[in-house]
């Protein structure tokens, strides 16, 4: 029992310190960071749609939802390893902070993501409506 604590306790710190702690921060970034798209949902369907992908994967993440940031680094292997066949990713952050954009800049860098990225600028239930 104390064991689970511990580690929902340790997990509840992570969240606290930021993405990059919660990553396991590097020296020196490689990567100034990538353009955050502030978007809805008829934006992501835009660039879903764009010509010249032969098939697209829309991941929808934040930087508190620890699934999320364990599956990162698979999303972002999968993406190199697919991208030269036709892979396109689109990635729409969801946070909700007032720092938002910091932090999801950060996390980003963190994984030398290059790429434009998404920030979910609408509620929710109406996103994923729209999707």
């Amino acid at each position: 029992m104390w064991r689970a604590v511990a580690r929902a306790a340790a997990a509840s710190a992570l969240v606290a310190l930021g993405p990059a702690l919660a990553c396991g921060a590097r020296a020196h970034a490689k990567v100034a960071g990538p353009e955050l798209i502030p978007a809805d949902a008829a934006r992501i369907l835009q660039e879903v749609r764009r010509p010249g992908a032969s098939a697209v994967l829309v991941n929808v993440w934040a930087t508190w939802c620890t699934p999320c940031r364990e599956e990162f680094p698979d999303v972002m292997k999968l993406h190199r390893d697919l991208e030269a066949k036709g892979l396109r990713l689109v990635l729409v952050a969801a946070d909700f902070d007032d720092d938002r954009a910091k932090q999801v800049r950060e996390f980003l860098r963190y994984h030398e993501v290059e790429f434009a990225s998404f920030l979910k600028e609408q509620p929710d239930e109406a996103f994923i409506d729209g999707l």
